[in-house]
């Protein structure tokens, strides 16, 4: 999937999403916010091992992520599916997300890295 100037400047402007999983327990989607960082045209997101949204792409690997701005009234939808890092690649990008964002995360922490798929999106300024 390729991403436009105006979505690559949009996604790059923010560090905060909303991120979509499907809760199992009950079937609902489950819609939280999250800080992330774009590397490489794929998403990365800080997260507890033990929270909801990991266990939820446990059981299923898609996901979807809005970023939005609403003075410019714009923003992408992103279909994406999901891995969960844990090790060295985890520890390598916690402590780049540390250094560059100043983001600190418990021992338990993952990384979801999310692959967009498909997108819509609404660039109006």
């Amino acid at each position: 999937m390729k991403l436009t100037g105006k979505e690559k400047i949009l996604i790059n402007s923010n560090d905060i999403c909303r991120l979509s999983t499907i809760n199992f327990d009950n079937g609902w989607p489950h819609c939280v916010p999250v800080g992330y960082v774009f590397i490489e045209d794929l998403f990365y997101i800080p997260a507890s091992n033990n929270s909801k949204k990991v266990k939820n792409l446990a059981r299923n690997r898609n996901a979807t992520i809005v970023i939005d701005e609403e003075k410019r009234e714009s923003g992408i939808m992103l279909e994406c599916v999901t891995k969960i890092l844990r090790g060295k690649k985890a520890e390598l990008l916690t402590e780049h997300m540390k250094n560059k964002k100043g983001w600190q995360t418990g021992e338990d922490a993952v990384i979801i890295q999310l692959n967009p798929l498909r997108k819509a999106s609404w660039i109006l300024n």
